[in-house]
């Protein structure tokens, strides 16, 4: 009997902050039906619509353990010099390192936000997509 592949997740955001590597304006993470990272697409900011995308307004991050709201927007308000990619990063523990193919991950949305600056508002939510 052969295996046949699972479906793949795609998802999109104004921006994906892979943490392990550079921010991705508009990009795409693909998970598998087990949640591993398939891969990550560069769209250079322009995204088109595409079978099984689901497109989110806010910004994509990895699932880091501990994360809360309320411990990002304290972050923020201690270190208002730190850019939210930054703040995020200095959160990551050293043995998960963000979106990284072939890993499995946890996928949140951060929403609403100043998308302006990237930076979060009193009224910005962590929901997990993932």
């Amino acid at each position: 009997m052969l295996n046949k592949p699972g479906k793949v997740k795609k998802f999109s955001a104004h921006y994906i902050f892979p943490l392990a590597s550079a921010p991705l304006k508009n990009g795409i993470i693909i998970l598998d039906d087990n949640g591993i990272v398939q891969g990550l697409i560069d769209t250079a900011g322009q995204i088109r619509e595409t079978e099984r995308l689901e497109f989110h307004s806010g910004i994509l991050v990895p699932g880091i353990d501990g994360l809360t709201i309320e411990k990002l927007q304290s972050c923020q308000l201690q270190m208002p010099q730190k850019s939210l990619e930054e703040i995020l990063k200095s959160l990551l523990p050293e043995v998960n390192q963000g979106f990284v193919p072939g890993q499995k991950a946890s996928v949140f949305l951060l929403f609403p936000l100043d998308m302006e600056n990237l930076k979060l508002t009193e009224k910005s939510k962590l929901k997990k997509l993932v």
